[in-house]
């Protein structure tokens, strides 16, 4: 009986050791979205994130690179504007628990004509970049 207990709770170490490992792979996996830009406001959703604690405030760093063309589609103007903005952090209600590391920016561009709109965002806590993405701008 003894050694039935013990292979038992060795089995469920694993379980945990695996489910908990998978979990880290997600928060190292940092990616952003279009939240719906438009051509004076930059919006950027992202998720996968390492989340923020009880006890601490994860960031992550929005770049946004705006480029600019003349009527010859030559570059005249290439910018990049960058902010540091807070990540969520898990949160549980009755029915579930979400895990964070999500976050949703916007950045009036105001000044920035638009010709194509491109964002990334680095995640503090893991030190990984999400892929570029291009933003719409119509």
């Amino acid at each position: 009986m003894i050694n039935r207990v013990g292979i038992k709770r060795l089995c469920i170490g694993f379980a945990l050791a695996a489910a908990l490992s998978v979990g880290t792979a997600f928060a190292a996996s940092p990616t952003v979205t279009d939240g719906g830009s438009a051509y004076w406001t930059a919006r950027v959703n992202g998720s996968g994130f390492t989340s923020s604690g009880a006890f601490s405030t994860n960031h992550a760093y929005v770049l946004i690179e705006n480029i600019q063309y003349d009527e010859f589609h030559n570059v005249v103007r290439d910018d990049y504007l960058g902010e540091w903005v807070s990540v969520s952090g898990w949160a549980c209600t009755r029915i579930f628990c979400s895990l964070g590391g999500s976050f949703s920016y916007q950045k009036y561009m105001a000044g920035y004509q638009c010709g194509q709109r491109w964002a990334t965002a680095y995640d503090e806590k893991s030190g990984l970049w999400s892929p570029w993405i291009q933003l719409d701008c119509a």
